[in-house]
């Protein structure tokens, strides 16, 4: 499994802001750092967030949430997120619909209107690849963690 480094989020927060403006910035490293660190947290040696879709929901999801940055959180969030799935090789493709569709979920995350679920249910909705069963998701978490 690869995950997001903080690093890495701070630097994609910066080319979003340069490509499209806003403010740049960081309110608080500590909201960072937290958002970053959840789709990797464990209780009892199984993930909070189990599938890929889950981790890249929470990504999406407590960026959003926690608004760690002066201005682009959403844009921030809902890259992190789809960095990830490609980064682990979970491809999706979003038809004209389904983009609508996440700019709804994104605006309704910052609203505290949706929930990781339904952000990951969608996730895994657009996925391109062969078919999979829950067991399956798994299997990809547990292919890519070695």
């Amino acid at each position: 499994m690869i995950f997001i480094t903080v690093q890495e989020v701070i630097d994609d927060h910066a080319e979003i802001i340069r490509m499209y403006g806003g403010l740049d910035g960081i309110r608080d490293i500590g909201l960072l750092i937290s958002a970053i660190e959840m789709p990797k947290a464990m209780m009892f040696g199984e993930f909070l967030h189990p599938t890929v879709f889950d981790k890249a929901a929470a990504y999406l999801f407590h960026i959003i949430c926690n608004h760690p940055f002066l201005d682009g959180n959403k844009r921030t969030g809902t890259m992190t997120a789809l960095t990830f799935l490609r980064q682990n090789q979970v491809h999706i493709k979003f038809t004209n619909e389904q983009m609508d569709i996440l700019e709804e979920l994104v605006v309704s995350t910052a609203d505290s209107k949706a929930t990781k679920k339904q952000i990951a249910t969608f996730f895994k909705e657009c996925y391109t690849g062969p078919e999979l069963s829950d067991q399956m998701v798994k299997s990809v978490d547990m292919e890519n963690q070695k």
